[in-house]
């Protein structure tokens, strides 16, 4: 199995289980060919950090939304006293 087919089986199985389902099902399924345990590992740690990564980016782009939102009513609210 070439090393991209191998991450994204990683990906899939890390959706669906633990670190210890993906390692059975990946030694269960193409046997010797198998990335080791480290590997497997080291994958799903990718995947986590980099889901965290993007779960951040979204809080910080909806908090600078909801900041330039509140901005727009106050500065509305200021132009309709004037």
């Amino acid at each position: 199995m070439d090393k991209v087919s191998e991450r994204a089986v990683i990906q899939y199985l890390h959706k669906k289980g633990t670190l210890k389902d993906i390692n059975t099902d990946m030694v269960d399924t193409p046997g010797n060919d198998a990335p080791s345990y480290a590997t497997v590992k080291r994958w799903v740690a990718h995947f986590k950090v980099t889901i965290l990564a993007l779960v951040d980016l979204h809080s910080k782009i909806q908090n600078k939304i909801n900041s330039s939102i509140s901005q727009v009513f106050v500065i509305n609210r200021i132009l309709l006293c004037i």
